[in-house]
Parts: structure tokens; sequence; C-alpha cells
């Protein structure tokens, strides 16, 4: 794994120590080495997959341990060996439905009682261990949404749910200008309009799933959530 390892995160440096990339949350997480990175050969090797669930466990509980100022800027990263030639966007996006949904199907924790089920429920959000995550795909696909391509490897990053809320929430004070701040340097960096898949969770006309994967065009998902979500171990 070593030969594509060091290379692909030399990538991901370059990438986000650009001034200009969107997510200053991001930069300041490189900046401090606040990113755990976990590799994987294989979307599909459910040897590794599992071994990274183990290790977003862990990494979710170390959040829990620090106060929540002190948790903002750590960040999981599951990066996947690349694939070459690169495949078509939406292939990446199908291996990232399917990671994720491995990960809840082998989550050893019931869903939270206070999280809907149903993905298209404005408060729904991915759980796994009993924590909301929000997750950010990144792809090689990416050609135009290029704030949605770390380097040459399929990556998700995750992050606990609180720690979008505790500085961009709906009930943040200065919520709104934080994410109008980002999204108008995405547009920036994109060179396209900001997403208009992204909203704010906790708003009824938000979809949280739709900003797990984006489209290189502004084009609202249409259809059902990828994911097959099951309330608990027993259901």
């Amino acid at each position: 794994m070593s030969g594509w390892v060091n290379s692909v995160q030399s990538e991901i440096g370059r990438t986000l120590a650009d001034p200009a990339f969107p997510c200053v949350f991001a930069r300041e997480a490189w900046r401090r080495g606040a990113i755990q990175f976990h590799f994987c050969d294989s979307t599909d090797d459910e040897d590794e997959l599992f071994a990274v669930g183990g290790a977003l466990e862990h990494y979710l509980r170390f959040c829990d341990s620090l106060p929540p100022d002190q948790s903002l800027l750590e960040t999981f990263a599951v990066v996947f060996k690349p694939i070459t030639p690169a495949l078509p966007l939406e292939q990446y996006h199908q291996q990232a439905w399917r990671v994720l949904q491995y990960f809840h199907d082998h989550d050893s924790y019931d869903w939270p009682t206070d999280i809907p089920i149903d993905p298209d429920h404005p408060n729904w959000s991915f759980c796994f261990a009993g924590t909301p995550v929000f997750v950010n795909v990144s792809a090689p696909g990416h050609r135009i949404r290029r704030s949605r391509n770390l380097c040459r490897s399929l990556v998700l990053v995750m992050q606990p749910r609180s720690n979008f809320d505790l500085v961009a929430g709906i009930n943040h004070p200065n919520g709104e200008a934080v994410r109008e701040q980002i999204r108008q340097r995405m547009a920036d960096y994109d060179q396209l309009e900001s997403p208009t898949e992204l909203g704010t969770y906790g708003d009824p006309a938000n979809r949280e799933w739709h900003q797990y994967v984006l489209r290189e065009a502004n084009v609202v998902p249409t259809g059902r959530c990828p994911l097959n979500i099951r309330p608990s171990r027993t259901a």
C-alpha cells in the first residue's frame, strides 16, 4: 500500500495548502496536522473497510472527549488507492455510497433515536457509532467542481455533524455569514455558481444527503437516497 500512499497524501497537501481552496477549516486542519488519514487499497475489501470502521468509531469517541472548540478541526479522511485510468464521476459516487452502506450495515450501535431514518427528512444525517456525521466525497472525476477533487483518489472526509453546527449551524448568530463566505469561495475556486444542493441542516428544504456528493452541474438530485437505513441492529 505504501507505494501510492505518500504520493497521494502529498497531492492532498498541495491542494489544501492552496490559499484559494474554499474550505478554510480543512486548510487549517491540514496545517495543524488534525486530519486522521486512513488508506485503503479497495472500496470492496471488507477486511480493510471493517478496520476503517473501527478507526472511525475511535475517532468519534476521541472527538467526544474534547471540548467543542478543540474538536472543531479534527477530521477523518478515508483515502482509496487511485484507479488508472480514472473512472467516470458517477462510478466514484457509487463506490462512495457502497462504502457508507458498509459502514452502516456493520455499525454496532443503534441509530440515534433523535435522528430520522428517512434521508428525505430535513433533520436526517448519516450516523455512525451513535453519532451524526457529515460526509464530503471528493473524487478525481470532478473536472469542473474542483473543490471536490482533492487528489487522484476517491476520498471520504468525515466529521461529527455537531462541528458544523458549532460554527455554521442554523441557530448560530454568525452561521449564515460563515456558510455564505465558504460558498462564495467555492464559486470563485470552481468558477461555477455555488452548488444548489448545499443547504442548511434543520432547514425544512434541506436534504443532507444531497451535499455528500455533488454533481458537476448545479442540478438538484432526483430520486431516493442510495442508502438503506435501519433503525437498530435488530430491525
